[in-house]
């Protein structure tokens, strides 16, 4: 079957500049009941009609109207490489373009664990690879997105939709968290709030000193991330004696590690005995900026140490950063909480390293490197461990 496009001038009966021939291929397939189009006959046969019209009739013009006959009217390819972030507690999309920018837009689908069903929600314009659900907050429920890439004309959708995402539920608060001596060290205890799978925890301590522990040696800290279900914790930072109170608390955090659970747990306390890794050992009040107004990563110290050394950081805004040490050869020795990368909010941080690899096996004497790398900085340190 052969018709006239002529969507470049008007279309004249006998041909010529205003308009061009297209070969168009037209067949019927009796045992489903659909259309499909070809520009060549021979394969790439094209379905016209959806699965809600089993018996359409289609006329040339509604044929010819699908479009360019060298984009529109051509099924386009599955889009790929769907990925989830979050801005401001919305689900933000991100996928690979399958298409030229001109060539196709993408339908947004999504299914929301309270209310199953998948429901298109939103159309992106051609050539656009991000979308932000501004309708769905993370919380209790969890949506599930994948999406479909449609042609430029709007009739024909890719064969495939794209991979599956899914948003993370905000884990529930940790509860009952007790604190009692084990071997002369404090051991933390806490009740799992969430499936062995579904959270992990951040363990956080605070040290005071001084008289009646009035002023404060190291502020708020991040000192051990659990693996999932887990429910105890000894700190070998921290033993039996006096002149120090250590103050702990807790938080979920959601198994891909974006999420954290609405509160805090309770806060426990032991008092016993703590060296301070200043360089002041004098103490002293310290009043502490909640936020920090700048990135700084300070030198580790102490640097030789011989059991522990510390790492300050302070971060202006949430950041999510990788931090690893490595011997002289280059071979990763530790990192921190045993995962890739970390998300750790605005605030001073003090990292602690007791010489001893992932596995927990103490490391020998010698050089090594502590890398910290994030979006916006990359940083390396010499440490110098001595025994």
């Amino acid at each position: 079957m052969d018709f006239r496009d002529d969507r470049y001038g008007g279309y004249d009966l006998i041909g010529g500049y205003a308009g061009h021939w297209i070969d168009l291929w037209i067949k019927y397939d009796a045992s489903t009941g659909r259309f499909y189009y070809s520009n060549d006959g021979n394969g790439n046969w094209i379905q016209l009609t959806s699965d809600g019209s089993p018996h359409p009739i289609l006329s040339i013009w509604e044929i010819k109207e699908m479009g360019d006959p060298s984009r529109d009217r051509f099924q386009p390819t599955t889009p790929t490489n769907l990925a989830l972030s979050y801005s401001n507690g919305n689900p933000v999309l991100n996928w690979d373009l399958s298409e030229p920018e001109s060539a196709a837009y993408y339908k947004i689908y999504r299914e929301i664990s309270s209310s199953p069903g998948w429901n298109c929600i939103d159309s992106t314009g051609a050539g656009i690879s991000t979308y932000t659900d501004n309708s769905f907050s993370i919380g209790n429920a969890y949506a599930r997105y994948c999406i479909v890439a449609v042609s430029g004309n709007g009739k024909i959708n890719s064969p495939d939709s794209s991979n599956q995402v899914q948003t993370s539920v905000k884990p529930t608060t940790p509860s009952n968290l007790t604190v009692t001596w084990s071997n002369n060290r404090p051991l933390l205890t806490w009740r799992c709030s969430e499936p062995r799978a579904a959270a992990t925890y951040e363990v956080w301590r605070k040290v005071k000193g001084g008289f009646k522990y009035l002023q404060t040696i190291e502020d708020w800290c991040c000192i051990h991330y659990g693996q999932a279900g887990d429910t105890t914790y000894s700190d070998n930072g921290f033993s039996s004696g006096s002149g120090y109170a250590a103050y702990y608390k807790i938080r979920a955090v959601s198994g891909d590690g974006n999420l954290y659970s609405p509160d805090w747990s309770n806060t426990v306390s032991v008092t016993g005995n703590f060296t301070p890794n200043a360089k002041d050992k004098k103490f002293r009040a310290v009043e502490i900026d909640p936020i920090p107004t700048e990135f700084c990563l300070h030198p580790v110290y102490p640097n030789p140490f011989n059991i522990t050394t510390t790492l300050k950081l302070d971060l202006p805004e949430e950041t999510r950063f990788s931090l690893g040490i490595y011997d002289i050869k280059g071979c990763e020795v530790w990192r921190l909480n045993n995962r890739q990368t970390n998300t750790y909010p605005a605030g001073y941080h003090s990292i602690v390293w007791d010489g001893r690899d992932n596995s927990g096996a103490v490391v020998p004497t010698g050089v090594y490197f502590i890398v910290y790398h994030s979006a916006e900085h990359r940083l390396s340190q010499k440490v110098v461990l001595m025994k």
